[in-house]
């Protein structure tokens, strides 16, 4: 649920805090700090795989700085054959919508929010506003780019 740059500047021993990562307003786009619960034991085998080689430290290398290692994350992504990195951003989002509200999202095949009534659409509410402020986002209502109407 990363944005590009937020991934680059990552530092795992400041945002690991167990049971979620932490992002300082400083590295997040429009100043917000936020948080992003970890959900299950891959998220945590990957931040603890991330923090191994980088130690105390961020995942930007000393010797670099963040242009520098923009080039370098774009010459890996090419390199994997990995394109439209922004759709990993979208899985996150989909899946995190179904995680809390129990079914897809409209863009993912569920149901649109027109038909949703009574408890089925305050919890689409909720998936909705929870998955916007894990994105990094003060309105729901951005979270139809993610995860359709």
């Amino acid at each position: 649920g990363l944005r590009r740059e937020e991934a680059i500047k990552f530092s795992p021993s400041y945002a690991d805090r167990g049971s979620k990562i932490v992002l300082k307003a400083s590295t997040t786009k429009g100043g917000r700090a936020r948080e992003i619960p970890i959900l299950d034991h891959e998220q945590r085998r990957l931040l603890d795989e991330v923090r191994a080689p980088v130690g105390g430290g961020a995942l930007i290398p000393p010797h670099r700085n963040y242009r520098e290692q923009l080039r370098v994350y774009e010459t890996q992504t090419v390199r994997a054959g990995l394109t439209n990195m922004h759709g990993l951003r979208y899985s996150y989002a989909q899946h995190r919508y179904e995680d809390v509200a129990g079914w897809k999202p409209r863009l993912a095949g569920g149901p649109s929010q027109a038909g949703l009534t009574g408890a089925r659409e305050r919890i689409d509410r909720q998936a909705r506003t929870t998955v916007a402020r894990e994105l990094g986002h003060n309105h729901r209502a951005i979270s139809e780019r993610y995860l359709g109407k």
